[in-house]
């Protein structure tokens, strides 16, 4: 596993320790984020048992509707971000953050290293963190 690691020298895209981690871990879940979101489409709410369980009425459609609103703000972050690393950049940038993979051999590593900090701030961006 390799290090987290924000370049600090001459880096126009430096964020506080704090938030490059939040960040990072945010986009790190974005997987799970669209399978729930996939998920919640086909989700219905339980048969109802016929017993009270509060004095507030339940409404599983609005509940599921607000939940696939977030997951969607979530998403379009990580991939409207994603949209601004070059093309023959994307998948190395990608695989480093989520997967801790090298960096293909097909560019210098510092090329890599600059966009991989404009993809994470972009999404902390998008998401109104900065």
């Amino acid at each position: 596993m390799t290090r987290d690691y924000q370049p600090k020298k001459n880096n126009p895209y430096l964020l506080p320790q704090p938030l490059y981690r939040m960040t990072l871990a945010f986009i790190r879940d974005h997987e799970r984020k669209r399978s729930e979101y996939g998920s919640l489409a086909d989700a219905s709410p339980p048969p109802p048992d016929g017993l009270p369980h509060g004095s507030a009425s339940g409404n599983p459609t609005q509940r599921i509707g607000i939940r696939r609103a977030e997951l969607w703000i979530a998403i379009s972050a990580v991939e409207d971000a994603l949209g601004t690393v070059p093309e023959e950049y994307r998948k190395g940038v990608w695989q480093n953050i989520v997967y801790y993979r090298r960096y293909p051999d097909d560019a210098d590593p510092s090329t890599y290293r600059r966009y991989k900090q404009k993809f994470i701030y972009q999404v902390a961006h998008n998401m109104f963190w900065t």
